[in-house]
């Protein structure tokens, strides 16, 4: 079952750049994979990861006056 859906932000647990959750899948031996989507620069860049290495971006929720 995937752990995230299309048009989620999340990033590495390990940190990096904010990504886009285009779509998933899982292996036939049961892997759930997230593919991300971001920007580098004017780089777009995709990617597939184990949903294991994900979460959700947090931008600290807060606001500034």
């Amino acid at each position: 079952m995937a752990a995230f859906n299309a048009g989620d932000l999340v990033q590495l647990k390990s940190g990096g750049p904010k990504m886009t959750v285009e779509s998933f899948f899982t292996t036939a031996d049961g892997d759930d994979y997230t593919k991300c989507v971001w920007y580098e620069k004017d780089d777009y860049k995709t990617q597939e990861f184990l949903d294991i290495v994900l979460q959700p971006f947090d931008d600290g929720g807060g606001f500034f006056l």
